[in-house]
């Protein structure tokens, strides 16, 4: 599978970088896309969970969780399907993405949350693993505004002007 990483250059906000990193990412005719945010840190086998997920029929009416508030060791390689959805790592098929981008933000509360109710409202379920592959070291309740981005990120190595 053909990878692309995606880095703005430029500083959108919370609610619509996401979005436009969806944008730029279905611009380059991506079939699968897989969403982190710059403050989640994932596992090693993070892509194979992707492309196992990629491969499987699913795929075509579900979306992917990275994260789970699950911590069974016990079983690492289960997953299971759920009305939850966790934005800390994320994968959707671009269609099932180009659908939600139409709806984005339609609940007003965030990207994160307006797009669990856009899922839980259309009935799509998410592929959650038994084991987390994601986690999230952000603070509960900060949100990084173009500012604070800027403050916290300018001067990093970022791609050439996507």
């Amino acid at each position: 599978m053909p990878r692309h990483v995606c880095v703005l250059p430029t500083h959108h906000g919370v609610d619509h970088a996401q979005k436009r990193a969806y944008e730029i990412a279905l611009g380059f005719g991506s079939e699968v896309n897989l969403a982190l945010e710059e403050d989640t840190p994932v596992s090693p086998d993070v892509l194979d969970l992707v492309s196992w997920w990629a491969g499987n029929e699913l795929s075509w009416t579900t979306v992917l969780s990275c994260f789970s508030h699950s911590l069974d060791h016990r079983f690492p390689g289960k997953v299971f399907l759920a009305s939850e959805f966790h934005s800390w790592g994320w994968a959707a098929r671009g269609d099932m993405l180009r659908g939600l981008l139409a709806r984005w933000l339609e609940h007003g509360q965030g990207w994160d949350v307006s797009l669990q109710k856009t899922l839980r409202g259309a009935g799509v379920n998410c592929v959650l693993p038994r084991l987390s592959r994601s986690s999230h070291i952000g603070t509960l309740g900060v949100h990084y505004t173009p500012a604070l981005y800027a403050q916290h990120f300018d001067g990093h190595v970022k791609s050439d002007g996507l």
